[in-house]
């Protein structure tokens, strides 16, 4: 372990930031049109977009100010997109509000989004892709990377006491450090003999 040169790792992750910026706007050029060059004057104008009529414009609403502008948990922004997880219609922007949760509140361990993760992640009833999607989350609220590799063989591979901590009302979050839990990350794909599990995140 003592062999890894974090600082040459930190320094490939922004070039690979780089070029997820430039994939980021090729999307949302796809999505939005001209409209996109509107999301990325800021994220009051990117926002704008949340309510729109048209349900392309509000899923790239969400990646714009998420990916883009890369919005905190405390803003009214990231307050509509969870409202979005919960109440939108269309499923294709509903999944993308869900993925954004995730990264809006990485490390944090929410107690409100953990318990809506978890909710999905064990309704039976919904389709597979959304109960992926919010075991992701859960991963993603705590940076837990071994119960991370488990969504290659969903539901099969899942430790449910992890899914139903999150239910437990009394229980206190717990932040995680994100830079610790990136060099942790690192040692886990060293690790690991097979491929790790693509995210934006440490899980």
């Amino acid at each position: 372990m003592s062999n890894i040169n974090y600082d040459d790792y930190f320094q490939r992750a922004d070039r690979v930031k780089e070029k997820m910026q430039q994939s980021i706007y090729n999307e949302l050029i796809e999505l939005a049109g001209e409209n996109a060059l509107l999301m990325m004057q800021s994220p009051e104008m990117a926002a704008n977009f949340l309510n729109n009529d048209l349900s392309n414009l509000r899923r790239a609403a969400i990646l714009a100010l998420v990916l883009h502008w890369q919005i905190s948990p405390a803003m009214d922004s990231a307050t509509k997109i969870y409202q979005m997880a919960l109440h939108e219609i269309d499923p294709d922007v509903r999944y993308e509000a869900l993925e954004s949760l995730g990264i809006i509140y990485q490390g944090s361990d929410n107690k409100d989004i953990g318990t809506l993760f978890a909710n999905i992640t064990l309704n039976e009833q919904l389709d597979i892709k959304f109960r992926k999607k919010a075991y992701i989350g859960l991963c993603f609220l705590r940076c837990a990377i071994k119960e991370g590799w488990a969504i290659h063989n969903f539901p099969n591979d899942i430790d449910w006491s992890f899914v139903k901590s999150f239910l437990d009302t009394s229980r206190i979050s717990k932040p995680t450090n994100m830079r610790i839990a990136t060099v942790k990350y690192i040692h886990e794909i060293r690790d690991q003999d097979t491929s790790p599990p693509q995210s934006h995140g440490c899980c």
